[in-house]
């Protein structure tokens, strides 16, 4: 890790996240180093301005100025592990090749994600700094991230589809591909069911 004073410290891995591809490294420091003030990256707006601090090709420490561009965001051609990642952020922000790593802050100085992604002109994608702090966490306290896995591709049921099923009130949520052998097949369920309740709701 090279601090900006160019000092360098070997870094210690506690954990890695390949679905969010973020790391938790552990440095022993002989200064003491500032800690930056995170946001709520639930509670962003778009619309918002945001500047994207990294490194593009090898220029240290630059920014560039945006806005929130979307929220929710998923990217479907990512690699395999991941694809469950369903909430980036996106922004008009500068993120290129080397900004990935570095800090998406709003104006007030808060950090509301890391910046991971460029496709192109003003397409920027960023991981949440709240899913961040939570593989943060995990790999704080266990070193590992486990999650589950349903094996299930959904989709809104909206008023075409239900105009298709003979009902237009029909709410729910339609079920568009089941994995083989995942726990969804295991259940039963098959592309075209429409879930209409979950634990009550």
């Amino acid at each position: 890790v090279t601090l900006p004073n160019k000092l360098e410290y070997p870094a210690e891995i506690i954990g890695v996240d390949k679905q969010t591809d973020l790391a938790l490294i552990k440095i022993k420091s002989e200064e003491k180093l500032s800690v930056p003030k995170f946001g709520n990256s639930d509670k962003i707006e778009v619309g918002e301005w945001v500047i994207a601090v990294g490194n593009p090709f090898g220029f240290d420490r630059t920014v560039s100025f945006g806005i929130v561009s979307g929220k929710g965001r998923v990217i479907p051609f990512l690699p395999e592990e991941s694809r469950l990642i369903s909430d980036f952020i996106q922004t008009d922000a500068a993120i290129d090749p080397g900004t990935s790593g570095g800090p998406l802050v709003n104006l007030k100085g808060e950090v509301i994600g890391i910046n991971s992604i460029g496709l192109g002109r003003g397409q920027g994608f960023t991981i949440p700094i709240n899913t961040a702090l939570k593989v943060k966490d995990k790999l704080l306290a266990s070193g590992i991230i486990e999650r589950g896995w349903l094996g299930l591709s959904i989709q809104p049921l909206n008023r075409e589809f239900a105009r298709y099923f003979g009902d237009e009130e029909l709410k729910g949520i339609l079920v568009s591909d089941v994995e083989p052998n995942s726990p969804t097949e295991k259940a039963g369920l098959l592309p075209g069911d429409i879930i209409l309740e979950y634990q009550g709701e």
